[in-house]
């Protein structure tokens, strides 16, 4: 008897989660079509987008992003100028960036600002 009850309980438990999910979906579908439909975008592009994001990788908290940036840079090692401006284009260090995904794409623009040293008087 207590085996059929625990059975019963596991197959009312998975009902539920299954039902939750599918009123999970339900109202992120809902959600990307109103977001699509706000006349501002191509709705067929908009879904294939929002479709997109929802299929992406997932994300690891663990794993060290910034580190793995900042390797990348390595291969400039016999130039310590283009070393030097590949990590702070990595840090967003004298970077500034205009557009939006939206407009048609962004654009990153990074300066390097050098000063010379004053002449010399003439003597």
């Amino acid at each position: 008897m207590a085996h059929s009850l625990k059975a019963s309980l596991v197959a009312r438990s998975a009902i539920a989660v299954m039902l939750a999910l599918g009123a999970y979906a339900a109202q992120a579908q809902t959600s990307a079509n109103s977001i699509c439909a706000d006349g501002k975008q191509d709705p067929v592009a908009c879904q294939r987008e929002m479709g997109a994001t929802r299929n992406k990788a997932p994300v690891d908290p663990n794993q060290d992003f910034a580190s793995n940036a900042l390797k990348r840079c390595q291969v400039y090692a016999n130039d310590p100028e283009a070393r030097q401006s590949c990590e702070d284009r990595v840090r967003n260090q004298n970077t500034r960036r205009d557009g939006s995904v939206f407009g048609g794409g962004t654009i990153q623009e990074h300066r390097i600002i050098q000063t010379s040293p004053a002449p010399r008087p003439v003597q």
